[in-house]
């Protein structure tokens, strides 16, 4: 994806979003190749111009595998480098993940290679790469062309049986056959389309420092206006590599929707500016990440602690300046806006999911809220809103892993370097908004394009207390295999049945969620509450609590696997204001120590006589035969949250 690559010529004339290569249908004897590229609207109608650029770039390849047989040498070669590396440093997956991958590999490799076998570069082979280069050939493709809008040319002439999806199917037409044999040389890929240089962003160096101190948990190395740094070094798992996580905090990036949709578009303008320069160190074992969230922004850098420093030093100065061309960023804010629009067509049951998180966070803003700000947004806005953004912002960190004492320094003064607000983290009052819920049960309805019914019923926990977090993760724990068997086993309710957790910060909640083809939303309602009912009244087998009390318990105290799973545990501590990094074992002990009885108590006051519940749910009565009569309109019976309700701050 880097400069001089086939999607970045794509992106420069407005053609294409993405591109990704890879194995397609694999079978018992032969697979198929795909490119999938994500096309713009532009790119749609110029779709003849994308498969032009594609086929002079598989020739380019070719030509060069055979002319200039040192270069695809050179590749390979960085291949191997990067495969030795990545198996050196192997991290095991989780247990699940781990057997799944294995048995799969059984089908190619012996039983002693199931891991190894996918970082097997020993061998070169030339004819190998050059059979497989001159099979994607014009006389041996399939094309597939799939938008909402296709051009006059390729209107569908077919219904399909099982889908009753409209489609067509044709043979390519012969001028581009001959065009795609011949002549290529007007495309924009003869000019730039290069092979890529090599990697510089490739460790050297392996070495693994030692912890300073014999603490287990992340100390608080740097502590000044406007910034704070974490840190711990750890040598547990013996990589050369670290997790470098940081908070850009402030109050201003969701004041308003035009605040909070200007704040995601920045996000997606950033990783943009920096994919190109930076998809080299994807490909050595790097990783970048910037999105926005509800008190501001995180960047993750992660990968090689040889070369994080370099990393940030080109990451960080570039987050307070947009450089982008026009054009793109005219693209960027299209693509943002039909994310959002998918979102909003999303299946039911997750879509409920979005519109609940709306109405629990103030400062929340729906999808025709942002789509309605994005729609007048220049480039200059976005500088604009960078540029007062950044002078509030306070920066909590962590670094975790293979860390030096140099790397701590540099880090600190990159960060130091950057502008913020001057002050600590108390005088920064940086508050999120959580909903607390009156006693009671509150109803909001959705309007979805959709046949199925769901109900997302939401129970708000009575505080904010360990003990009450403790309590609503056991329940989840007891009732999801219940309300499963109960409800999608024995009564074929839904295809979506289950109970889980449903937390914003601190205050703690379940949720009860089911989605059926079959059963309206009254129905689904009914079953749901004729299932706690019966809880209430006969509660659960107290074998069966225990065997989910212990194994809640053993959860909670299981090791981390590799350095990924622990920087995520202290990461999510920090986030929590856990700065003892204890929560989870506090957790533990609360378990550890609940009796039936208590935990019972504790359902009834969750579920009956302190129920504090929203319930959203779809609206199968009110739901049009026409998908474009409901598009844009209000929700029933509106939960305002914002304006009624009481809120919960967290820093």
């Amino acid at each position: 994806e880097g400069k001089g690559s086939l999607l970045s010529l794509l992106k420069v004339a407005g053609w294409a979003e993405g591109l990704a290569t890879g194995v397609g249908l694999n079978y018992t004897g032969g697979a198929t190749f795909q490119i999938n590229i994500a096309l713009t609207e532009k790119g749609v109608e110029e779709f003849q111009q994308v498969t032009d650029e594609v086929f002079f770039a598989i020739r380019y390849l070719g030509q060069q595998h055979n002319q200039h047989p040192e270069l695809s040498r050179a590749l390979f070669i960085e291949q191997r480098q990067l495969a030795d590396m990545a198996f050196r440093f192997y991290q095991r997956p989780n247990v699940m993940s781990a057997a799944m991958g294995a048995a799969a590999n059984l089908h190619f490799y012996p039983p002693t290679d199931v891991i190894f076998g996918d970082y097997d570069y020993s061998e070169y082979r030339p004819e190998l790469i050059a059979d497989r280069l001159s099979r994607l050939s014009p006389d041996n493709v399939l094309i597939t062309l799939v938008a909402k809008d296709l051009p006059e040319n390729f209107k569908t002439q077919k219904i399909s049986e099982w889908f009753s999806a409209p489609y067509s199917v044709n043979d390519v037409p012969q001028q581009w056959l001959e065009k795609w044999q011949g002549d290529l040389n007007d495309t924009l890929a003869s000019q730039s389309f290069t092979l890529p240089s090599a990697n510089t962003f490739i460790p050297q160096d392996f070495e693994l420092f030692s912890a300073a101190t014999q603490s287990d948990v992340p100390i608080l190395a740097v502590e000044q206006a406007g910034m704070r740094l974490w840190v711990k070094t750890d040598d547990t798992f013996e990589v050369p590599k670290v997790d470098a996580l940081f908070s850009f905090l402030t109050a201003s990036s969701r004041q308003t929707s035009r605040h909070a949709a200007l704040s995601q578009l920045y996000a997606s303008v950033v990783n943009e500016q920096l994919n190109e320069y930076l998809y080299p160190a994807y490909l050595a074992g790097m990783d970048v990440g910037f999105y926005s969230q509800r008190q501001g922004f995180t960047l993750s850098l992660g990968g090689y602690n040889d070369g994080l420093v370099d990393l940030a030093e080109k990451v960080l100065p570039t987050l307070t300046i947009i450089d982008i061309n026009p054009d793109r960023f005219d693209s960027i804010k299209i693509e943002l806006m039909r994310a959002l629009q998918l979102n909003r067509e999303s299946t039911p049951y997750r879509r409920l999911a979005s519109t609940m998180r709306q109405a629990l966070y103030a400062n929340s803003w729906s999808e025709v809220q942002l789509m309605d700000a994005l729609a007048d947004v220049t480039l200059a806005d976005l500088q604009q809103h960078v540029d007062a953004l950044w002078p509030s912002i306070y920066t909590d960190g962590l670094l975790h892993g293979n860390v030096d004492s140099d790397t701590v320094e540099a880090l600190s003064d990159l960060l130091g370097a950057l502008p913020n607000c001057d002050c600590d983290l108390t005088e920064q009052r940086l508050h999120m908004g959580v909903v607390k819920l009156p006693l009671g049960r509150q109803q909001q309805t959705q309007i979805l394009n959709h046949s199925d019914a769901a109900i997302l019923w939401y129970f708000q926990a009575p505080d904010e207390s360990l003990s009450s977090a403790a309590l609503s993760q056991l329940t989840v724990s007891v009732l999801h295999p219940k309300l499963f068997n109960q409800l999608r086993t024995e009564q074929q309710l839904g295809y979506v049945v289950g109970a889980s957790a449903f937390n914003r910060n601190k205050l703690r909640g379940i949720a009860f969620q089911v989605q059926s083809p079959s059963s309206n939303e009254q129905d689904i309602l009914s079953a749901l509450s004729g299932f706690i009912d019966d809880v209430l009244e006969q509660g659960v087998d107290i074998e069966e609590f225990n065997r989910h009390r212990q194994a809640l318990s053993t959860q909670l105290r299981e090791a981390d696997q590799n350095l990924n799973e622990r920087s995520g545990r202290f990461w999510g501590s920090l986030l929590l204001a856990d700065e003892a990094f204890e929560r989870r074992e506090r957790l533990a002990v609360i378990v550890d120590n609940t009796t039936y009885d208590y935990w019972l108590a504790f359902v009834r006051a969750l579920l009956l006589t302190q129920e504090a519940s929203l319930i959203q749910q779809t609206d199968s009565a009110l739901r049009s035969k026409d998908p474009s009569l409901n598009a844009d309109r209000a929700p029933i019976q509106a939960f305002d949250a914002k304006n009624k309700q009481q809120i919960i701050y967290y820093r």
